[in-house]
């Protein structure tokens, strides 16, 4: 399994290629803060996208 990072140029998402013989490999992109409802008020959050490509 490989591990590659988009965060540096930017993006929301990314669809990782696969390099054989390797059976996954995972894509972190940019973190963001967003808005979350916590029942009582608007609280910022930070969130991490990951994308995952795999092969069975």
């Amino acid at each position: 399994m490989t591990i590659s990072a988009l965060g540096g140029i930017g993006g929301e998402a990314f669809t990782p290629i696969i390099n054989p013989p390797e059976l996954a490999i995972l894509g972190i992109t940019r973190a963001r803060i967003e808005p979350q409802w916590n029942g009582e008020a608007f609280v910022p959050v930070e969130k991490l996208p990951l994308d995952l490509t795999y092969d069975c």
